[in-house]
């Protein structure tokens, strides 16, 4: 067991080694602010959550990618992080909004029923091979974890197909990804 170079609580190392995950606008944050800090002597994840709140306080409302000449192709909101911020960064999580009771239409194409679009919050066993599962066997393992899908339309080859036992939703057309993306993104359950 070893301490924090910052707060001097005692945490294990292996922890401490997690200090490369932080952001650079983060580590620059740290550096800047601690006096005599090195990255090699590690952080604490309190000690990084502190500091990765002062960084977030520090992003402007409004996006800095006008104020600068020529403009960027893309907003930035931090004077030290002219780059895209993940989805998690820009989106606060609130924990009173479960979604529970919500239901979501996507109008998309490349969409199968993934285990992420399941009522199951864990997989139990060994974890399959989700992409190299043939059709069947994918439609039987995704069936046990009971899909929380409320209906199909499938509108190609101009005919409109109906339900979830139709052919179509569990074909390997899901090999098209971009509808699974973007509704496991809104609406998937990590697995």
């Amino acid at each position: 067991m070893t301490h924090c170079a910052l707060c001097q609580r005692p945490v294990d190392s292996r922890v401490l080694a997690y200090v490369d995950e932080l952001r650079p606008p983060v580590r620059r944050l740290v550096e800047t602010t601690v006096a005599g800090w090195q990255a090699e002597a590690g952080i604490c994840p309190s000690c990084a959550l502190v500091y990765a709140q002062q960084a977030a306080d520090q992003r402007h409302t409004t996006p800095l990618n006008v104020t600068t000449d020529p403009h960027t192709t893309f907003p930035y909101y931090h004077p030290a992080e002219e780059s895209v911020l993940a989805q998690w960064e820009r989106l606060p999580d609130y924990e009173s909004w479960t979604g529970q009771g919500v239901t979501i239409a996507f109008l998309d194409s490349g969409f199968f029923p993934h285990p992420d679009l399941t009522t199951a919050q864990t997989w139990t066993g060994e974890r399959p091979d989700w992409a190299h599962l043939p059709p069947a066997q994918l439609r039987k393992q995704v069936e046990v974890a009971a899909p929380r899908l409320i209906d199909y339309v499938d509108l190609t080859g101009g005919q409109e197909a109906l339900g979830l036992d139709h052919p179509a939703l569990w074909d390997d057309s899901w090999l098209s990804w971009h509808g699974q993306m973007t509704t496991t993104v809104a609406a998937g359950n990590g697995l």
